[in-house]
């Protein structure tokens, strides 16, 4: 006996046989044995990272790659045949994200905007052809861009004022930039 056979380590065996008898002369045969091991599928998929990491600007267009996940599998054949597709995901991803469940690129389905969400948290299943299965997680940083005009709201205005009039308040307005950092401050 050969001890444990494993697939991943031999894929085949080659056993030597030899037979004497006890006769005068002595005679011998010779015979070599090969012996192919089949794989079964004891290995599960496994992703290059648990956890990938990306930015994307929110005016990155419709059909973006957003990032690209891979997982391999140890068998061969098609219980190393790796799909992938979104884990337990809200339908605000699905309706933004797609996933070519060959390639394991993520693209944009639809127009990001950082003022309503500004990252994305996307679970990932590798599947193999035998059904054992693997997780990751893409955490998605909506960068943002300065899309917003600084609105301007006035709450008071008077349209006259005397000829020799005192500093005089002639309209008081508050403004305010729906973008953030730099693309945020105004200046009146």
């Amino acid at each position: 006996v050969l001890g444990p056979i494993d697939f991943e380590e031999s894929r085949f065996y080659e056993i030597h046989a030899r037979a004497r008898d006890q006769g005068q002369p002595a005679m011998e045969g010779h015979c070599v044995i090969q012996v192919d091991v089949g794989d079964v599928n004891d290995n599960a998929p496994q992703f290059a990272q648990a956890l990938y990491e990306t930015q994307a600007p929110e005016n990155s267009p419709v059909g973006s790659l957003i990032v690209k996940v891979s997982a391999g599998d140890a068998d061969s054949g098609v219980n190393a045949e790796v799909s992938y597709s979104f884990f337990d995901a809200s339908e605000n991803i699905r309706t933004t994200f797609q996933i070519n469940p060959f390639s394991g690129e993520i693209f944009l389905r639809e127009l990001l905007d950082y003022e309503l969400v500004n990252s994305y948290k996307i679970n990932i299943q590798a599947m193999d052809g035998g059904g054992l299965s693997a997780r990751c997680r893409v955490l998605v940083e909506v960068l943002d861009t300065n899309d917003n005009p600084p609105e301007l709201i006035v709450s008071s205005f008077s349209n006259s004022v005397a000829e020799n009039s005192p500093e005089t308040p002639l309209a008081v307005f508050k403004i305010n930039d729906r973008d953030s950092g730099e693309n945020g401050k105004m200046v009146c």
